[in-house]
């Protein structure tokens, strides 16, 4: 199972390179694609695919946890709409710090090392 598993281009296994979101995005920016093959045009576009995901739901996953956050600081009492108030204020600065956290986080992946060990002229 494990095999059919990394057969999956988004999945990656403790060996591959880890990069992180922010790492992608700068390798990206200075990439010249008009010199790349389609096959490694192919790759791009696969994991463009898998890291706009990433992009889109870090702030959806953070979004619970920087509210438990905020909840355990402001404490147990149940001030009623002031809660709120208090919640909403310390999860404006606890959501930033956790999606932060996550985009500098490196994840393994697949493609990473197919695409930067590639031994043609595109790697």
């Amino acid at each position: 199972m494990d095999s059919n598993f990394y057969n999956y281009w988004a999945s990656g296994r403790k060996t591959d390179l880890k990069l992180s979101l922010e790492d992608y995005i700068e390798v990206v920016e200075v990439l010249r694609d008009d010199n790349l093959s389609q096959k490694m045009k192919f790759k791009f576009k696969n994991l463009h695919e898998i890291n706009s995901a990433s992009i889109m739901y870090v702030p959806v996953f953070c979004s619970p946890f920087a509210y438990l956050a905020a909840k355990f600081v402001v404490g147990p009492a149940d001030r009623a709409l002031a809660n709120w108030k208090f919640n909403m204020l310390l999860m404006s600065f606890t959501l930033p710090v956790m999606c932060w956290r996550l985009y500098t986080l490196p994840v393994p992946r697949r493609l990473y090392t197919e695409i930067l060990t590639d031994q043609t002229e595109d790697g």
